[in-house]
């Protein structure tokens, strides 16, 4: 009887552990299914990579997928040399490959070389509009958080074909010269020195450089005025030549900006700088011809155009041209009554203010 009962308990276990299988199996072939249709619709390649279950999958949550990071890019896809196209939120840069999540019950991952990237391919981000949008209301703050936003978004991709990253650093680069951050506008242009010269990151790093230097100069003076009045009463004597006067590398950078700058706005602030940086080697043509550009080429700037005329009036003065003097003043009076620069050619030109 004991062995009768042993062998029907055997026959029990025979029978129970294939019981037990059954339903392993079974998901483990519906798994298998699923891929197999997903590598014949083209989403998967035929060999997947890295495919581990859920419940030992590493999290897609590294420093392309942080927290922080918007990833929302409404119909944007990855393509791949081969013409296949990915979801772009599906996908993740990770150890020099992209990682791709499948969707529904293939919880597994399968990863493609960055070399095997064609382009990505989508509208132009929310950020980047959302900072266009701002700088155009004047509102630089909040633009330059939403390029930071754009910039974070494309860092990891970079360097690829149809990525943004590069047009949300440069609106990050024009809201910080809005916001009179030159030293931050210098550090910019030193990371983007890839670029060529005459892209408008560069072009606004030349500017920055003159600035600086400019406001170094005028802080080091004693008589601790501001940077919005003049140095001094300007002394007669055309201007003399760039060699004499210790012109740099800057000032012809400067020229070339002015001659073919990548915007207006860049063109404006060129001739700005390339006026200060004249007056203050007391080249008084030079300056005018740079100066005198923004009225005549840009006259809607209205917000410059009393700095550029209290600058002009300057260099009459001290070319001794009393006429144009005059009516660069009479000029800066009538059009700009409130401006500050108004108030400090009233102290300068008092004797000839009208």
């Amino acid at each position: 009887m004991n062995a009768g009962a042993e062998d029907c308990g055997g026959r029990r276990r025979c029978i129970l552990i294939p019981g037990l299988l059954l339903p392993v199996v079974t998901v483990a072939l519906a798994r298998v299914l699923v891929m197999l249709l997903l590598a014949l619709s083209g989403i998967l390649p035929a060999r997947t990579v890295d495919a581990r279950p859920r419940a030992v999958r590493s999290p897609l949550t590294e420093d392309a997928r942080s927290p922080d990071v918007p990833q929302t890019w409404n119909g944007a896809r990855i393509r791949l040399t081969d013409g296949r196209v990915i979801p772009w939120d599906a996908a993740v840069i990770r150890s020099g490959r992209v990682v791709v999540s499948l969707p529904g019950a293939a919880a597994a991952e399968w990863s493609v070389p960055l070399e095997l990237i064609a382009a990505l391919e989508g509208p132009e981000p929310a950020a980047l509009a959302e900072a266009r949008d701002a700088l155009e209301r004047g509102q630089a703050l909040a633009a330059l958080a939403a390029a930071g936003d754009g910039v974070r978004q494309f860092a990891a991709w970079r360097t690829l074909p149809g990525a943004w990253w590069l047009a949300a650093r440069t609106m990050e680069v024009r809201a910080r010269v809005r916001l009179g951050k030159w030293a931050d506008v210098a550090r910019d242009a030193v990371e983007l020195e890839f670029l060529p010269p005459g892209s408008e990151p560069r072009q606004w790093g030349t500017i920055a450089r003159v600035r600086l230097a400019l406001e170094a100069a005028a802080s080091g003076e004693s008589d601790g005025r501001s940077s919005v009045e003049h140095t001094g009463k300007p002394e007669g004597g055309r201007g003399v030549s760039g060699s004499e006067t210790g012109a740099s590398d800057d000032d012809a950078d400067l020229l070339q900006i002015i001659a073919a700058a990548a915007t207006p706005e860049v063109e404006v602030e060129a001739a700005l700088a390339a006026g200060e940086r004249a007056l203050r080697r007391s080249d008084w043509t030079a300056a005018l011809d740079a100066l005198l550009r923004i009225p005549v080429f840009h006259p809607e700037r209205t917000e410059i155009q009393a700095a550029v005329l209290l600058r002009c009036a300057r260099a009459y003065a001290a070319l001794e041209d009393r006429g144009r003097e005059e009516r660069t003043l009479l000029a800066l009076a009538d059009g700009y009554p409130d401006a500050p620069e108004t108030a400090v050619a009233r102290r300068e030109f008092a004797e000839r203010f009208p």
